[in-house]
């Protein structure tokens, strides 16, 4: 996944399908995988140098779920690799460890639970207070 891609999907720059289709055999391996117990799965991670998540990019994320647009296996792959590159030197969440508390919750079903969409509204209920707090 091409971290400045899915920025600049999400914030209407180009087009979301294609980057859909540009991760799809990613997320098809991630998954396979992820019904093997004990195996590990991939991520890959490239474009997120002097990059930031922002809190607009996590509710842009909520509602296209939402709208149908992203499904839950897209999400979790999307939301586990920005939790992972959470620790790199080069990457930022905007409000920091606060706004990778709210959206970790997106991430690996077997953790956090499926999503529906009460649990969304309430993540985005969460992100907008986020927003708010200075």
């Amino acid at each position: 996944m091409i971290v400045k891609n899915l920025l600049s999907a999400l914030e209407g720059l180009s087009d979301l399908e294609q980057f859909k289709l540009d991760i799809h055999n990613e997320i098809d391996e991630y998954n396979k995988l992820k019904e093997k117990k004990g195996s590990s799965r991939p991520i890959y991670l490239w474009g997120y140098e002097n990059l930031e998540l922002k809190i607009v990019h996590c509710i842009k994320i909520c509602e296209l779920y939402l709208e149908r647009k992203l499904n839950d296996k897209e999400i979790d792959y999307i939301i586990s690799g920005l939790c992972l590159i959470n620790f790199a030197y080069d990457f930022s969440f905007e409000k920091g460890e606060k706004l990778f508390d709210i959206i970790e919750k997106l991430a690996d079903s077997e953790i956090n639970g499926v999503l529906t969409e009460d649990k969304i509204k309430g993540i985005i209920k969460k992100l907008e207070i986020l927003k708010l707090d200075e």
